[in-house]
């Protein structure tokens, strides 16, 4: 694809702002263009270490290639955030309570997974 890792990081920008604004596309061109993000930019964006932007891909383009069971998963997320939220609050606290007894004072935080990172699960 290009050999300057700035051309691959201008890219990456590049489609994940088109990801962005896809809904104003017609359904074939939303199809077409998340297939090619997640057979060919979600990768790339792994490779080179930026999860954030492989993450948003993903979500992205479940979104437009499974829409009815990409709303039935955020529906699923959205009744079980507070669960969630009080389960990542006792692990951290737990964690740095042991931390914090071994003489360390590293800080745990915790983070929710993403929507296609919950899929088979």
């Amino acid at each position: 694809m290009a050999r300057d890792i700035r051309v691959l990081l201008i890219k990456l920008c590049d489609r994940l702002d088109n990801m962005r604004t896809l809904e104003h596309m017609s359904k074939e061109a939303q199809e077409r263009i998340s297939r090619e993000t997640l057979e060919i930019y979600s990768p790339l964006a792994n490779r080179l270490g930026i999860q954030a932007f492989k993450s948003e891909f993903e979500d992205l383009s479940f979104r437009y290639l499974e829409p009815e069971a990409c709303a039935t998963l955020v529906s699923q997320m959205h009744q079980s955030k507070r669960e969630r939220d009080r389960y990542i609050a006792d692990v951290c606290r737990t964690l740095s309570s042991r931390l914090a007894d071994q003489g360390s004072s590293q800080r745990s935080m915790g983070v929710q997974n993403t929507c296609t990172a919950c899929i088979g699960k």
